[in-house]
């Protein structure tokens, strides 16, 4: 099977697969629907140029911040870069975070219907006359998909809501229905709450020393609008405000760290309904968790291709 690893923002998936790219020739396809954004480094924790030098990642860097990319396309891209890896002798691990990419993998795409322009055309023209009322319908027509999309990604609330509107069915709904595929070997890492607040708080202080601010500005000049969704991306959202509106940088800082305490949780509360996934205890290992990550990479990948 093909390894599908999976975690929680700032888990500590890259530097896990690092340390096992130096005794495992793995590839890594990048399950992040942020990290496919040029220009946009520090907010999306993008591996490094050296660390890219070390381990190839895919998907990474594919499209401009107004450029669209969706689900369908990740699904296509994954499985091309997928036989690629295979047909070099090498390893491909898809790793990342982003549920609804990582389903479209697990399950397929659901039957859904196509876009429908002129319903997506009202819902934003609803949504400009008064901020937040989308938001609070996802609430009533789709419960779950309001607990795990974020409030600010405005692209998929009018998806799910073009969806429920056509249909009366919830799109969350038609992701049941799809079965699970016996391709990929599921493997979520974890860690204690506490110790994952602890190291969330940490990266963004890392982020904002490493210069978010100034790649934010440097977007904006570019001529990328914050209406983009590219910009309501958790980080940079929050430092439009500190440039544009004059937020202190503590607040920013804070506002960061909750709602990426917030992304955690959402992705966590997604991630337990892949049952049959392997989970790691990544707070319980210590310097053992890369050995055990490269002992659980091989136990999947060997499961069918070994």
């Amino acid at each position: 099977m093909i390894p599908l690893v999976l975690g929680p923002t700032a888990v500590g998936k890259t530097s896990l697969l690092l340390e096992i790219a130096g005794r495992l020739p793995i590839e890594v396809i990048s399950v992040d629907s942020r990290q496919i954004y040029r220009f946009m480094d520090i907010g999306t924790a993008k591996p490094t140029r050296t660390e890219l030098s070390l381990l190839k990642h895919w998907l990474i860097d594919i499209r401009n911040p107004d450029e669209s990319f969706d689900v369908m396309e990740f699904r296509k891209l994954s499985l091309e870069f997928i036989a690629e890896i295979k047909s070099r002798g090498k390893i491909p691990v898809l790793a990342g975070g982003t549920g609804l990419y990582a389903d479209a993998l697990i399950r397929g795409l659901a039957d859904v219907p196509a876009r429908d322009e002129n319903i997506r055309e009202a819902l934003l023209q609803i949504e400009s006359q008064k901020k937040g009322f989308l938001r609070e319908l996802l609430r009533k027509v789709d419960p779950k998909a309001f607990e795990t999309i974020h409030e600010n990604d405005l692209k998929r609330t009018v998806r799910y809501l073009e969806v429920f509107l056509r249909t009366g069915k919830p799109l969350t709904e038609f992701h049941k229905e799809s079965e699970m595929s016996g391709e990929f070997g599921i493997v979520i890492l974890q860690r204690e709450r506490d110790e994952l607040h602890r190291r969330i708080e940490a990266r963004v202080h890392r982020m904002i020393d490493s210069g978010l601010a100034e790649e934010t500005e440097r977007l904006l000049e570019m001529g990328y609008a914050p209406e983009l969704n590219a910009l309501k991306t958790i980080g940079y959202a929050e430092m439009v405000q500190y440039i544009k509106c004059g937020v202190s940088l503590t607040d920013t800082s804070e506002r960061i760290i909750v709602n990426s305490r917030r992304y955690a949780r959402r992705q966590i509360i997604w991630f337990r309904r892949y049952r049959e996934a392997l989970r790691i205890d990544l707070s319980t290992l210590g310097n053992e968790a890369a050995q055990v990550l490269e002992n659980t990479i091989l136990s999947v990948w060997g499961g069918k291709n070994g």
